[in-house]
C-alpha cells in the first residue's frame, strides 16, 4: 500500500512542496518544462542557472507529480519551451501537502 506522502526527505529547515502537472493533450509536455527560480528580490527576478532551484516536466501523459524541497522564501515558477503546442496545453499546481 502506497504511502500518503512521498518518501524522500528534505534537507533540515526545507518543507516538501508538491508541483502538480497537467496537459490537455495528453500526451506530456513535447519539451516543454518548468523552472522555478529564488525571487527574494521580486519583482526584479534574475532568471539565471544560478537562482534556479528547480526543474522538470511532464514527459507522457495526462499528469504526473514532482516533489520539491524549498526553504522558505519567494519564488517563481516558469514553464515554457518545447515543440508544437507543448507549453500551450501545460498547467501546474503547487501545494503544501
Amino acid at each position: 500500500m502506497p504511502t500518503p506522502l512521498p518518501s524522500i526527505s528534505c534537507p533540515t529547515a526545507r518543507p516538501i512542496y508538491r508541483l502538480n502537472l497537467a496537459d490537455a493533450g495528453g500526451d506530456g509536455w513535447q519539451g516543454a518544462s518548468y523552472r522555478v527560480y529564488n525571487a527574494s528580490d521580486y519583482p526584479n527576478v534574475a532568471e539565471t542557472p544560478s537562482s534556479m532551484v528547480a526543474n522538470g516536466t511532464l514527459a507522457s501523459g495526462f499528469s504526473g507529480v514532482d516533489w520539491l524541497c524549498l526553504a522558505d522564501g519567494c519564488y517563481e515558477i516558469d514553464v515554457g519551451g518545447g515543440v508544437g503546442k507543448g507549453a500551450l496545453q501545460a498547467g501546474w499546481s503547487f501545494e503544501h501537502p
